[in-house]
C-alpha cells in the first residue's frame, strides 16, 4: 500500500511539474485541478492529493507500443507483498482462547476512556446569585434608574444590588417615564419578580407560574387603564348642553398616549415571549376585552388581538368569547348612527371573524351563538366573503379557494348547529295517516283555477312510497262524501280525476268494496251523488250493481223492515234518463217484483206542485205570496237525490227547454225574467243539479238575451266557478261567453262586465281558455272601451268640490234623470281625473242634508236609490271603477264623516251602499275595509265616539249581515236589500271575491274584534246581541266554513294571537277560545265530555282522524289553554293541577308508535307556560325511568327496546317545544331533582356504553374492562345507536333552562371525562368512526361551552382542564385531523420556547439507559439573563449561569473544536466525509452526532399533527424505557451530582455496554450524576426508530379502569415524553438567545440569554 501511495505521489508530482511549466500549457486548454477543500498528502512534501489522479501528457497508458497495444497497460507490483493481506491471520489470532484478545483490547480502550475522564476537570456547583433588593435614598435610586436607562452601562455593573420600591403599575409607569430600553426593562422586572418569589420557592406547593399570573393581571390592568382613557361622548339629549373632550382629539395628548401605549405593548411582547406573563391569563383577558370595551377602544384591542391571533385560534375556550364579542360589536355598528364612520372598524371585525372561521370552523358550532347571530354569520361568511372584505382578495391570490372553503364549511357548521338545536328534524315516512293527510291537502287545493290535465292526483308523488292506487281511491271517494269537507264541486272532481286515470279500467269492484266497507259512505246523499255522476260518465254500471246486490241476497221485498246499508245507497242513487227496464230492476230490487212504492210517487207529485208554484212564469200560474224559497220547496229539498234528479232533470228541464224554444221576444227583451232565472238557479244549486244549471245557461246564452239576464248568467258562472272547473267545463263556458260577446258586438253593444269576466277566466288557466285570436279581440275591445271613456282634452275643465246639479237629482222623478245627469257630467268633466271623487263627495253631502229636507222615510229611500242609480251610471262612464274612489274617501276624510252620522243618516247611507253594491258600483271588500272593520276595531278598543259611534257600529253590523249572510230572501220588514232572489243571486256573486286568500285572511283577522265587541260594556246590549248573532251565523255559513277549512292555520292564529286588541283579559281569552271552537265545529261533547277523558292522551290518540286532524289539534290547544287559565286562577288551580298531572301521566304513561309520536307532537306543538314546564319535566322523568330500566350489561333486545322508547320520547319533546326554544324566556325550565336524576342516569349509561364499545372491539392491550358475554349480545350498530341517542339526550338537555344544577356542576368532570373517553375511543383510541367522532366532539364542546363560568374579571375557568386529559397525551393511532380537532376543545397549553419537549431524565442503574421523568417546569422569574462581565482570567468552568449546567450533564471532553475558518457547510462536510477519513479532525461529539443519531426532521415536522410529540412516526427508543410521568412537579427536581461521581458513573455505563454487543457508545451518557433514584437530568426527548405502544402512552384514555387514576393523578398538566430528535431547548419559535445546550464543550459560558 505504501509503495502504491509512493507511485501515486510520484505521478502527481510529475503532473504538477508539467502543469507548472508554461510551455506545456496550451492557451485556453482545460487544466484539471483538485477541489479547494481537498488537502494534500503532506504539508511540506509534494506528495499530491489523495484520490486525485488526473490524466497527464506523456503518461505510460497513452504510449502506443506493440506490447501495450496487444496486452494493454498493466501496473507492475513494486514489491512481492503488494497483494498480501493479514486478515485471516488476525482473525485466527483474535479468536484464540475464546476471543480473549478482543476482550483485552476492549478493556484496554475502556481503561483509557476512564482514566481520561477522571483526569478531566469537572463542572463545579452553581455560583449564580440573584441581585438583592436594597432600600436606597431617592437620589441614589434615581441615579441607578438613570444608569439602567443608559444602554452603554452593562447590566453586570447594575446587577449587584437593585433598588426596592417599585411595584405593580407604578413600576411600569416608571419604566416608561425613564424611557428604559425594553430588554433592560425586562431584566429589571424579572429580577424584581425573582426576589418576590424567593421566599415561596421552598414551599412544597410552590407553582413557578403563579407569579406570572399575578404579573399578567398587573399588565392587563395597566393596559385596561390606558384604554379606559378613550371614552365616547354621552348620548345627546335635547335641551342639555354637553362638553366632551377626547384624549385623542388634542395632538399633544394623543402623541403622549400613543407613545405610552406603544411602549406598554413592546414590554408586553417581551413579557409574553419570556413567559413573564401567564399566556392563558393574558389571552383570556384579551378575548374578553372585545365585549368589555366601547367602540372607540375596540380598534386598539383588535390590533392587539391580531398580533396574538395565532395563539387564540388554538383553543376553543379563548376563541369562542372572542368571536362572540366580535359579532356583538358588528351588531352594534350596524345599529349605530355612525355606521359609515365605523366602516373600517367593521371591516377589521369581519376580517378577524373570517380568519377565525378559516382557522377553526368547529368553534362556530355553538347553539347559543348560532341562535343569536346566524343571519350575521351567513352574510359574513357565505354571501361572498371576498366582496365583504376586499382585502381578502388582494392579500391572497387564492381568494376563490378561500371563499369555496368557507362556503363548504359554513354548510357543515349550519347543519351541526341545526342538529344541536333540534331544528328541522327529518320527517319520517308514515304509512297510513300521514299519507291520507297529504292526499287530503292535495285535494283541497282544487279550486276554480285548477287545471286537471296537470293535476294528476294518482301520479302525484307523496312522501309515502307505499301509497297505492287503492288507498288514493279510498281517500278520493271519502273526501268527496265526508261531512268534514266542504264544497259542491267534490263529486265532479272525483269523476274528472277518475275519467283521466282510465288505465285502471273497470272501477266496479273498487267502488262496490268502498261502499260496502267505508263508513263515510253512510252519508247517503253525497255518496249517491258521486255514484250517480260516475254512472253518467260510464265509470260505474248501475245494472251490474243491482245484479250483484241481488246475487248477494240484498233485495227488498214485502215488509217494512229497514234497508241495509248498501240498499240505502241504491235507493238514493240518481239516474239521468233511465230506461224503463232499468227502473223496473231498481223497483224489483228495492220493493220486490209485485210491490209498487206509492210513497215515491206521492212525493213526486208534491215536488211537481211545489215547482209549479214557485215558477209561475214557466207554468203560467199566479204569482205566489212572498215567502222564503226553502220553505216553499221543502219537499224537493228533503227528497232523495234520485227523486230530485227525476223531478228536475227528467221532468222540469225538458219543460224549460220547450218554454225557451217557444218564446218569441223582441231584440232587447229577455227570454226569461231575472227573478224566475234566479229562483230556478237557487233551486237547482240547493239540489246539487249542476249539470242541469250548466246546460240551461248554455241554452240561454244561445238565445238572444238582454243585459240584465246576461249579468245574471255571468253571476251564476262566478258563484259556481269551482264546480265548472271540477266538471272540466271552464273552457266550454269561456267559449260560450265569448260567442255571446261576439253577437252583442255585432249589435253594437259592449258589456264591460262580460269582457272583465272573459279576462278573469282566461287568467285562471295561464291563458289557455281563450285561443290567441279571441284573447286579442277581448284585449282590444277593453282598450278601446277605456280609451273612449277617457278621452284626451287639451284644456280640461276644472271640477268644483261641490257639483250643484247633483243636489237637484233628489227632487227629480224623471225615469232617466240619473242616466242623463251622469252623461252630462261626463261630457263636462271627463278629462279631469278626480271628477268621480267630487261626485261622491257631493252625493254624501246631499245624503246628510236630505233628512232635514225630506221627513218621509219612503221618500228618503227613493232618493237614496236614485243616487245609487246615478252613481252606477257614473261608474259606467269611468275607465277605472268608482269603487276605488269610494275606498280612498272611506280610508281618508270619510272616516271622520262617518263617525258624525246619526241613525237616520246611516239608514240612507246603508240603503245607498247596498243598492250600489247590487248595481256593481261598489264592492263588498270596500265596504268591509272602509266601514265594517273600522267600526269593529273602534268598538273593541273603545275608541268610537259616543253616541254617534253606536250608530256607526250598528250600521256596520247591518252591512255585514246584509252582504255576507243571505242565501234566501230575508224575512224582515226593514226593506233593505236584498228583497228578492235576483238581489240574493247578485250578492252571492259579489261575495266570491272574499274567497281570495288575502281577502279572507283580512276578514278572519277582524273577527276577534267582533268577539271583543260582544264584551264591551260601553256598547248597548242590543248591539252586543246582534254581534253575537252575526258571528254565529257566519260560523254556520257554508261558504265561510269551506274557507275556514282551507285556511285553518290562519284562523287559529287570528284567534289565539289576535291583532289590534291590546292587553287581553282572561274573560276575552276564554271568549275567543269559545268562538274558535264554534268556527272549527269540533265538539268534544260528541265524543266524551268528561274531564278524565278530556285529558287522557290515549282517548285523544283514538280520536286522531286525518279528516278532523287540524280541527282536533286546535280544539286540544284550546283545552290546554283553558287549563293554563285555570292554573292561574286561585279558585280552579287545585283541580287544574290535578288535570295537568293526569294529562302528562297519560301522555308518557305508555309507549307510542312512531306515527302516534309525530301526530301527537303536531297537536301539542306550541304549548307554553306552566303546561310546557310540566310537559318537559314529566318527559325528562320518563326518560330517566327508561335509562334506569336499561341493565348495566344489556342484551340486544334490551338495547333495541331502549332505543325505540327513549327515541320516541326525545322526538316528541323536541318537536313540541321547538317553537319555544327560539326565545329563552319562553323555554320551559327543568326542576332540580328531575335534572339531577337524568344526569346521574346519563353518566351511568355512558359508562355502560363505554364498556360495550370496548367489549365489541376487543382491542389488545387496552385497559378497558370487558363486559361479560350473553346469549343475546349487543351488536356494534346498536352500541353506535345507543351512544348517539345518549349524546342527543345530553344535547337536548343542555338547551333547556335550569340544566346546570349545583349537582351537575359538581359532577361535570366525571361526566365529561366519560364522554371524552368515548370520543377518543372512536377517534383512534379503539376504533375509527368518521360519523361518531363529530357527534361526540360537538357534545363535549357543548358541555364545555355551556358550563357556567365564574363571574370574575378574568374568567380563566373557560380554559381549565375539566376532563383529566391533557391535549398532549392523546393516543398515537388518532388521525391528525381528529387529533387537532380534539386538542382544540381541550385545555389551553402555553407554547414555551425554552421548555417545550424538555423533560427530566434519569438513568437506569442496571442498563445505563435514559428513563424520562417529569416535564421541566418553566421558571421564567428564576432563569434570568446572565449579566456576568467577561474576564479572561476567570475559570472557564465557572458554573455561574442562572440555569445550572448539571441539568444537562455538561462536561469537558478534551476534544478539539474546529475554528471558524475550518467550518464548512453541510454539503461540503458531506463530500469531505465521503472522500476522506476525518477522524483525526472530528470531535467525539461530532462523530457521535453523525453516526449514532437519526436525521433532523426539518422545519415544520417536529410539532405538527402529523408527527407530533409522540403521536405519529418514530416516537420511541428501542433501548429507552418510556415511563409516563405521574404529574408535573411544580417545585422541580433536586439537582445533585458533580465531578466526584463521574468515574463511577462511567464505569457503570461501560459495564452495561459490555453486556450489549455491537452497541454504539453514546458519549452523551457519560458522567452520569448517580443512580436513578436520587438524581435527574434535563434531557430532550429524541425521535427514535419505533412507535410507543399504547401502554407506554400517557393517560391511555378510553378506559373505565383508568378513569379514576386519570382523574386523580393526571388532573394537572401531565405531559407526554417528548418531541422528535434534535430538539434541545429549541422551541417552536426557534432557539432563544443564549439558550443552554448540553452539547457544549466549554461549560460555564453557556447562559440563558444575553440581552443586547
Amino acid at each position: 500500500m505504501a509503495t502504491r501511495r509512493n507511485t501515486q505521489a510520484a505521478a502527481t508530482a510529475a503532473i504538477a511539474a508539467q502543469l507548472a511549466d508554461p510551455k506545456n500549457l496550451i492557451e485556453g486548454s482545460y487544466v484539471s485541478r483538485p477541489p479547494e477543500w481537498r488537502r494534500p498528502w503532506h504539508r511540506s512534501a509534494d506528495l499530491g492529493y489523495p484520490g486525485f489522479l488526473p490524466p497527464r501528457p506523456g503518461q505510460l497508458e497513452d504510449q502506443m507500443t506493440e506490447q501495450l497495444v496487444n496486452n494493454g497497460y498493466q501496473w507492475r507490483s513494486v514489491v512481492a507483498t503488494e497483494n498480501f493481506t493479514t486478515n485471516k491471520m488476525m482473525y485466527e489470532y483474535c479468536n484464540k482462547e475464546g476471543g480473549a484478545t478482543v476482550a483485552t483490547l476492549e478493556d484496554f480502550l475502556r481503561d483509557i476512556f476512564i482514566r481520561r475522564s477522571e483526569r478531566l476537570p469537572s463542572v463545579g456547583q452553581s455560583t449564580f446569585k440573584l441581585p438583592s433588593r436594597v432600600t436606597w435614598i431617592e437620589t441614589r435610586k434615581e441615579a441607578w434608574i438613570a444608569d439602567l436607562a443608559n444602554s452603554d452601562i452593562p447590566l453586570g455593573r447594575l446587577a449587584k444590588n437593585i433598588p426596592h420600591g417599585y411595584r405593580g403599575q407604578e413600576l411600569l409607569d416608571m419604566l416608561h417615564a425613564n424611557q428604559i430600553a425594553v430588554p433592560r426593562a425586562v431584566w429589571y422586572v424579572r429580577v424584581l419578580g425573582s426576589n418576590e418569589t424567593s421566599v415561596m420557592r421552598s414551599r412544597p406547593n410552590f407553582n413557578p407560574s403563579q407569579y406570572s399570573t399575578e404579573w399578567a393581571n398587573v399588565v392587563t390592568a395597566h393596559l385596561k387603564k390606558q384604554l379606559s382613557e378613550i371614552i365616547l361622548p354621552p348620548p345627546h339629549r335635547s335641551g342639555i348642553k354637553h362638553s366632551f373632550k377626547s384624549i385623542l382629539a388634542e395632538p399633544e395628548s394623543k402623541e403622549r398616549w400613543v407613545r405610552r401605549f406603544v411602549y406598554s405593548l413592546a414590554l408586553l411582547r417581551e413579557f409574553y415571549a419570556e413567559g413573564l406573563v401567564d399566556h392563558a391569563t393574558f389571552l383570556c383577558w384579551l378575548t374578553s376585552q372585545i365585549s368589555d370595551s366601547n367602540l372607540a377602544q375596540v380598534g386598539f384591542v383588535l390590533g392587539l388581538a391580531n398580533e396574538y391571533m395565532d395563539e387564540i385560534v388554538t383553543c376553543r375556550g379563548l376563541l369562542r368569547p372572542f368571536i362572540e364579542g366580535c359579532l356583538e360589536r358588528l351588531a352594534e355598528i350596524d345599529s349605530s348612527h355612525a355606521k359609515e364612520a365605523l366602516s373600517q372598524l367593521g371591516e377589521s371585525l369581519c376580517s378577524l371573524v373570517q380568519r377565525s372561521f378559516i382557522a377553526a370552523p368547529d368553534c362556530f358550532v355553538f347553539p347559543r351563538l348560532w341562535a343569536s347571530h346566524a343571519a350575521s354569520l351567513r352574510k359574513l361568511l357565505l354571501d361572498d366573503p371576498a366582496s365583504a372584505n376586499p382585502a381578502l382578495a388582494d392579500a391572497d391570490p387564492r381568494a376563490k379557494e378561500v371563499v369555496q372553503f368557507m362556503s363548504e364549511k359554513f354548510g357543515e357548521v349550519e347543519h351541526r348547529n341545526t342538529a344541536l338545536l333540534f331544528k328541522n328534524l327529518p320527517e319520517r315516512v308514515m304509512e297510513s295517516m300521514r299519507s291520507t293527510m297529504t292526499n287530503i291537502q292535495r285535494l283541497n287545493t282544487i279550486s276554480s283555477s285548477t287545471n286537471f290535465l296537470a293535476f294528476r292526483y294518482f301520479e302525484y308523488a307523496t312522501d309515502d312510497p307505499t301509497s297505492s292506487y287503492t288507498r288514493k281511491l279510498d281517500n278520493l271517494l271519502t273526501w268527496a262524501v265526508s261531512q268534514t269537507q266542504c264544497g259542491d264541486h267534490r263529486p265532479y272532481a272525483v269523476c274528472t280525476l277518475l275519467t283521466q286515470y282510465h288505465s285502471r279500467g273497470d272501477l266496479q269492484e273498487d267502488l262496490f268494496n268502498w261502499m260496502l266497507l267505508n263508513k263515510s259512505s253512510k252519508n247517503y246523499d253525497r255518496t249517491a251523488l258521486v255514484i250517480g255522476e260516475l254512472i253518467e260518465k260510464g265509470l260505474f254500471s248501475y245494472a251490474r250493481f243491482i245484479q250483484k246486490l241481488m246475487a248477494r241476497g240484498e233485495t227488498g221485498g214485502p215488509g217494512d223492515k229497514p234497508r241495509s246499508h248498501i240498499m240505502t245507497i241504491l235507493y238514493n242513487i240518481p239516474l239521468v234518463s233511465p230506461s224503463a227496464a232499468l227502473l223496473n230492476e231498481r223497483r224489483a230490487a228495492l220493493y220486490g217484483v209485485s210491490k209498487v212504492d206509492t210513497s215515491e210517487r206521492a212525493r213526486e207529485r208534491q215536488i211537481r206542485a211545489e215547482l209549479r208554484t214557485v215558477l209561475p212564469e214557466i207554468f203560467g200560474g199566479n204569482e205566489m205570496d212572498p215567502c222564503p224559497l226553502k220553505s216553499a220547496t221543502h219537499t224537493l229539498l228533503s227528497a232523495t237525490p234520485f227523486e230530485q234528479v227525476r223531478a228536475l232533470r227528467t221532468w222540469l228541464f225538458p219543460i224549460i227547454q220547450d218554454y225557451l224554444n217557444s218564446r218569441q221576444v223582441s231584440e232587447n227583451e229577455a227570454f226569461m225574467r231575472t227573478d224566475t232565472y234566479s229562483t230556478l238557479m237557487q233551486i237547482l244549486s240547493w239540489a246539487k243539479c249542476y249539470t242541469v244549471i250548466l246546460e240551461l245557461n248554455f241554452l240561454i246564452l244561445q238565445k238572444g238575451l238582454n243585459k240584465e239576464l246576461l249579468i245574471a248568467v255571468m253571476d251564476t258562472f262566478r258563484i259556481h266557478a269551482d264546480v265548472w272547473a271540477s266538471m272540466d267545463s271552464s273552457i266550454a263556458i269561456t267559449e260560450a261567453l265569448y260567442a255571446a260577446h261576439q253577437r252583442l258586438r255585432l249589435q253594437g253593444i259592449q258589456v264591460r262586465h262580460l269582457l272583465a269576466l272573459l279576462v278573469d277566466m282566461d287568467k285562471m288557466d295561464n291563458g289557455e281558455r281563450l285561443n290567441p285570436a279571441a284573447r286579442a279581440d277581448v284585449t282590444e275591445d277593453l282598450a278601446n272601451l277605456a280609451k273612449a271613456l277617457n278621452p284626451t282634452t287639451l284644456n280640461p275643465q276644472p271640477v268644483p268640490n261641490i257639483i250643484p246639479e247633483i243636489f237637484m237629482l233628489a227632487q227629480d222623478n224623471t225615469p232617466n234623470a240619473a242616466a242623463n245627469l251622469a252623461s252630462s257630467l261626463w261630457y263636462k268633466y271627463n278629462s279631469s281625473p278626480n271628477w268621480a271623487s267630487a261626485v261622491w263627495d257631493t252625493v254624501i253631502i246631499s245624503i246628510q242634508q236630505l233628512p232635514r229636507v225630506v221627513q218621509n222615510h219612503v221618500i228618503q229611500r227613493d232618493c237614496a236609490l236614485r243616487y245609487a242609480i246615478f252613481l252606477s251610471e257614473v261608474n259606467h262612464h269611468l275607465s277605472n271603477s268608482l269603487d276605488s274612489h269610494i275606498l280612498q274617501w272611506l280610508m281618508g276624510p270619510g272616516r271622520g264623516v262617518l263617525c258624525t252620522l246619526d241613525a237616520e243618516m246611516w239608514d240612507m247611507v246603508l240603503y245607498l251602499c247596498l243598492n250600489l253594491v247590487l248595481l256593481d258600483g261598489l264592492t263588498i271588500p270596500t265596504v268591509l275595509d272602509g266601514i265594517v272593520y273600522p267600526a269593529w276595531a273602534g268598538a273593541a278598543a273603545a275608541t268610537l265616539p259616543l253616541p254617534a259611534g253606536l250608530a256607526f257600529l250598528e250600521s256596520a253590523n247591518r252591512f255585514a249581515d246584509r252582504l255576507l249572510l243571505p242565501d234566501d230572501v230575508p224575512q224582515d220588514s226593514s226593506g233593505f236589500p236584498p228583497t228578492n232572489l235576483s238581489q240574493v243571486h247578485r250578492l252571492q256573486s259579489q261575495r266570491q271575491v272574499l274567497q281570495q286568500s288575502e281577502k279572507f285572511t283580512a276578514f278572519v283577522t277582524h273577527l276577534p274584534m267582533l268577539v271583543a265587541l260582544e264584551l264591551n260594556v260601553n256598547v248597548s246590549p242590543a248591539i252586543r246581541e246582534s254581534s253575537t248573532r252575526l258571528r254565529v251565523a257566519l260560523c254556520q255559513h257554508e261558504q265561510f266554513r269551506r274557507q275556514v277549512y282551507l285556511h285553518i292555520d290562519g284562523v287559529r292564529d287570528a284567534f289565539l294571537k289576535p291583532v289590534g286588541l291590546g292587553p287581553i283579559s282572561e274573560r276575552l281569552e276564554a271568549r275567543l277560545a269559545e268562538a274558535l271552537k264554534q268556527i272549527i265545529r269540533y265538539e268534544e261533547t260528541a265524543h266524551d265530555g268528561h274531564s278524565e277523558a278530556k285529558y287522557d292522551m290515549q282517548v285523544l290518540c283514538s280520536r286522531l282522524n286525518p279528516w278532523w286532524f287540524s280541527r282536533a289539534t286546535i280544539s286540544f290547544h284550546l283545552t290546554l289553554k283553558q287549563l293554563g287559565m285555570d292554573l292561574a286562577n286561585d279558585r280552579t288551580r287545585a283541580e287544574a293541577e290535578n288535570d295537568l298531572a293526569k294529562f302528562t301521566k297519560s301522555l308518557f304513561g305508555h309507549d307510542m308508535s312512531p306515527e302516534e309520536t309525530d301526530l301527537v307532537s303536531d297537536i301539542l306543538r306550541g304549548i307554553g307556560g306552566v303546561i310546557a314546564v310540566k310537559f318537559v319535566n314529566t318527559a325528562i322523568e320518563r326518560l330517566t325511568q327508561i335509562l334506569n330500566a336499561l341493565p348495566s350489561v344489556p342484551t340486544s333486545k334490551d338495547v333495541a327496546t331502549f332505543l325505540t322508547t327513549s327515541g320516541e320520547v326525545l322526538r316528541l319533546m323536541a318537536k313540541v317545544i321547538q317553537p319555544l326554544r327560539s326565545e329563552s324566556s319562553k323555554s320551559p325550565a327543568l326542576e332540580v331533582a328531575v335534572q339531577d336524576a337524568l344526569v346521574t342516569a346519563l353518566k351511568a349509561k355512558f359508562e355502560s356504553a363505554e364498556l360495550l364499545m370496548a367489549h365489541i372491539h376487543q382491542r389488545s392491550g387496552s385497559q378497558l374492562a370487558t363486559a361479560p358475554t350473553s346469549k343475546d349480545p349487543v351488536t356494534e350498530n346498536q352500541v353506535h345507536d345507543l351512544i348517539i341517542l345518549l349524546a342527543r339526550i345530553t344535547q337536548f338537555d343542555l338547551g333547556l333552562p335550569g340544566a346546570w344544577t349545583p349537582n351537575f356542576k359538581q359532577t361535570i368532570e366525571p361526566f365529561l371525562s366519560v364522554v371524552i373517553r368515548i370520543l377518543v375511543g372512536y377517534g383512534g383510541g379503539i376504533t375509527l368512526d368518521w360519523h361518531m367522532f363529530p357527534l361526540l366532539l360537538d357534545t363535549a364542546a357543548y358541555l364545555m361551552d355551556e358550563f357556567p363560568q365564574d363571574q370574575r374579571p378574568i374568567p380563566t375557568d373557560i380554559i381549565r382542564t375539566l376532563t383529566g386529559l391533557h391535549p398532549l397525551a392523546l393516543p398515537e393511532g388518532m388521525p391528525p385531523v381528529f387529533r387537532s380537532r380534539l386538542r382544540f376543545i381541550l385545555s389551553y397549553v402555553a407554547n414555551d420556547s425554552y421548555t417545550t419537549n424538555l423533560v427530566h431524565a434519569t438513568r437506569d442503574p442496571s442498563t445505563g439507559r435514559l428513563v424520562y421523568g417529569l416535564r421541566v417546569a418553566a421558571r421564567p422569574w428564576e432563569w434570568s439573563e446572565n449579566t456576568e462581565l467577561p474576564d479572561k482570567d476567570r475559570d472557564p468552568l465557572r458554573n455561574a449561569a442562572p440555569l445550572s449546567l448539571h441539568h444537562f450533564e455538561a462536561r469537558i471532553t478534551g476534544e478539539t473544536v474546529r475554528g471558524e475558518d475550518e467550518r464548512r457547510s453541510g454539503k461540503v462536510a458531506a463530500q469531505e466525509r465521503i472522500m476522506d477519513d476525518r477522524y483525526h479532525g472530528e470531535s467525539v461529539f461530532e462523530r457521535d452526532w453523525v453516526e449514532a443519531r437519526s436525521t433532523w426532521p426539518g422545519p415544520g415536522k417536529a410539532g405538527d399533527d402529523g408527527g407530533s410529540e409522540f403521536g405519529e412516526g418514530d416516537s420511541g427508543d428501542a433501548d429507552v424505557r418510556m415511563v409516563p410521568p405521574p404529574a408535573l412537579n411544580p417545585a422541580g427536581s433536586p439537582i445533585t451530582g458533580g465531578s466526584n461521581r463521574a468515574s463511577s458513573a462511567a464505569r457503570s455505563v461501560l459495564s452495561a455496554a459490555r453486556r450489549s454487543e455491537r452497541e454504539v457508545i453514546d458519549v452523551d451518557a457519560f458522567d452520569d450524576p448517580g443512580p436513578a433514584t436520587s438524581t435527574s437530568s434535563v434531557v430532550t426527548v429524541r425521535q427514535k426508530k419505533r412507535k410507543v405502544s399504547p401502554i407506554d402512552m400517557v393517560g391511555n384514555v378510553g378506559t373505565s379502569a383508568s378513569a379514576s387514576a386519570m382523574n386523580a393523578g393526571i388532573q394537572g398538566t401531565m405531559q407526554p415524553p417528548g418531541e422528535p430528535a434534535g430538539v434541545t431547548t429549541r422551541g417552536k419559535r426557534g432557539r432563544p438567545r443564549g439558550s443552554v445546550s448540553g452539547k457544549s464543550t466549554v461549560s460555564g459560558k453557556s447562559t440563558r440569554g444575553k440581552k443586547k
